[in-house]
């Protein structure tokens, strides 16, 4: 052991101020004999806030930021160095032994800092040019190509918004005779479109009004783009009457409607056909022998210009078998050589009338036939004649087919009662299969009125040869030809029995038979009424009488039995007390569907009524009547 005095210069470590730094400590440094370090001395610095800090002295005259209030702090440079005792320590020490020295940080040359430099410089000067042009070329071109598609964005915007516009409009059209014809279907085409021609949706309201803007018909439809109405105007009119047509249309969920008025004058030049064969039913090989009558409307003369009249006649199954197409004038018989035409008292050419006649094939099929006329010019409505053709045969079979009612109309339940029986013995067809076919418009139907192409209804008779054959009619019937077939077999043969189902659409004709001759106000009067179809048919309706003011005064319906469908003749009778002044009309509710009210007698101020008291009587009965009066006496 010895004691040794280090008074040399050594290298050591210092901290202060969060650095670290190399400096020389002169030798009169306290020395730790324990860790081999010198002491460096420590001042006390405090801060206004309070705080106090311990500082060494080699920080003199360096600056820092108090950490509590932030202020900054400066350190003095002429502190005193405090005096420091120096000291020995007998340590056990090799003589030969130095404190250890820190390696310095490895410094990095500065030709590789000059390197690095350059050759940033160098890629910078050959890259970013480059880079900025082709930025710029893909920007430009960005730009151009948005440049060129600003006027096809801008075209295809505006198309947008007036094909928008435009299909935000309504176009309403309405097209057909510029003149009505008085008793005949006139059919006018109503088509909703928007600007765009696309067929739209819409609600249309259509009248015709008489010249003081009385409705006399009315009707309201959903229409999908093209709907067709049909106008009745009756034939009570006068050449002098106008009529006004107005469609009122529109659109779903929109509150505007586009209204068309357009007035339409009567027919002046019109006319009225009738037509009929030499009689209703032919067999094979007969020749069915027919003629028209033409004449004008308004007088019932001849007409004074030549007709071109067009014939044709359409079997069973929908085909036309016969054309014929000739003037509606008659060749004198004396001098058919010649080619003149026959002459009337006056000296004037028969006009008119056409005539012809139609050779049934031996091998025709059985069923019913249509004859039609019509002018090429559509001077007057087209008129139809049904008549049969029943093939001959021994019938094995004794068929009856009775509707329970007279007429039918869209929607109805159509009830056919069927008997049956053998003729040979007359003993009931029991038991057997029955096929009932329906033919409506020339379409086949279902028993629930959906149209099909093997539509057929197949049943049973039961033990007394009786069936019945029930089905309904659709609630949309565009013309009402119908009819029903039903086939009977008793095994080995095979009968058909053929009738025509009696549909109205839309129009019946209704005539008035007051009791005593003339409607009197005033007191209780009878009326007779008989309800037709166009064809001519008994009609079965039901109805109500209403005053000027729409209020109803009476109801009526046609006689219906349906155990006795053969008194079924569409006729019936009611009775009310008419008012002076009043005018009355008929509102049919059944058939439904039929706008047009029809008017009845006018009204007498003063008159007699004749009234029988019992309907019905027999031969020992007397006959009771009652008269009144009305009016001055």
């Amino acid at each position: 052991m010895c004691q040794a005095d280090f008074s040399s210069i050594c290298h050591t470590t210092w901290r202060g101020a969060g650095a670290y730094g190399i400096m020389d400590i002169p030798s009169e440094a306290p020395f730790d004999h324990e860790t081999g370090d010198h002491r460096m001395a420590n001042y006390n610095l405090t801060c206004s806030c309070g705080r106090t800090f311990t500082i060494d002295a080699a920080l003199a005259g360096t600056k820092f930021t108090c950490p509590t209030c932030g202020k900054s702090l400066a350190v003095p440079t002429d502190m005193a160095e405090p005096r420091v005792d120096h000291f020995k320590t007998t340590v056990g020490v090799t003589p030969s032994r130095k404190p250890t020295a820190v390696p310095a940080r490895r410094r990095v040359p500065a030709w590789v800092w000059t390197g690095a430099g350059g050759l940033a410089i160098v890629l910078l000067i050959a890259l970013v040019p480059q880079g900025i042009k082709e930025y710029y070329a893909s920007r430009t071109k960005s730009l151009n190509t948005e440049l060129n598609s600003l006027p096809a964005k801008e075209r295809d915007a505006i198309e947008q918004e007036q094909k928008k516009v435009r299909g935000d409009q309504m176009y309403l059209a309405i097209t057909g005779p510029k003149a009505l014809q008085p008793g005949a279907p006139n059919r006018y085409r109503v088509s909703t479109s928007d600007l765009n021609e696309q067929n739209i949706s819409a609600r249309l309201t259509w009248s015709l009004k008489d010249k003081s803007g009385k409705e006399l018909a009315k009707e309201t439809v959903e229409s999908r783009g093209n709907y067709e109405i049909s106008v009745p105007v009756s034939t009570t009119l006068g050449p002098t009457d106008e009529l006004t047509l107005e469609v009122t249309a529109q659109r779903e969920l929109e509150k505007e409607m586009v209204t068309v008025r357009e007035k339409l004058p009567l027919e002046q030049a019109g006319y009225l056909t009738h037509l009929f064969t030499d009689k209703p039913m032919y067999q094979p090989g007969e020749v069915v022998a027919f003629r028209s009558l033409t004449l004008q409307r308004f007088s019932l003369q001849a007409p004074e210009e030549d007709l071109q009249l067009l014939f044709s006649i359409v079997n069973p199954a929908g085909q036309i078998v016969f054309r014929h197409e000739g003037s509606a004038t008659l060749l004198d018989n004396k001098s058919i050589e010649s080619g003149r035409f026959m002459m009337g008292p006056d000296n004037k050419t028969i006009r008119g009338i056409g005539v012809s006649e139609f050779a049934i094939p031996a091998n025709a099929p059985g069923g019913e036939y249509k004859l039609n006329v019509s002018e090429r010019r559509g001077r007057f409505a087209p008129e139809v004649r049904t008549f049969l053709v029943q093939r001959y045969q021994p019938p094995r079979l004794h068929k009856e087919l009775e509707f329970t009612r007279r007429s039918y109309g869209p929607g109805d339940l159509v009830l056919a009662a069927c008997k049956v029986k053998r003729i040979e013995g007359d003993r009931p067809l029991a038991n057997q299969p029955v096929q009932a076919t329906i033919l409506l418009d020339g379409k086949r139907i279902k028993a629930d009125g959906e149209p099909a192409d093997d539509a057929k209804i197949d049943l049973t008779t039961d033990s007394e040869g009786q069936v019945a054959v029930q089905f309904r009619l659709p609630t949309k019937i565009e013309y009402g030809e119908a009819s029903l077939s039903v086939q009977f077999t008793d095994g080995g043969n095979v009968e058909t029995i053929v009738r025509p189902i009696p549909i109205v659409v839309r129009r019946i004709r209704v005539d008035f038979y007051p009791e005593g001759g003339d409607l009197v106000a005033g007191v209780a009067n009878r009326v007779y009424f008989s309800a037709r179809t166009p064809v001519g048919k008994p009609a079965e309706i039901r109805g109500r009488i209403l005053d000027s003011q729409g209020k109803a005064v009476a109801s009526i319906a046609t006689f219906n039995d349906e155990k006795q469908p053969a008194a079924n003749q569409g006729t019936g009778l009611f009775e009310f007390t008419p008012q002076a002044g009043q005018k009355y009309e008929l509102q049919i509710d059944a058939p439904a569907g039929i706008p047009v009210r029809l008017p009845l007698p006018s009204v007498q101020d003063a008159g007699v009524v004749l009234r029988v008291d019992t309907v019905i009587t027999n031969d020992a009965e007397p006959i009771k009547a009652t008269i009144g009066s009305a009016g001055a006496k």
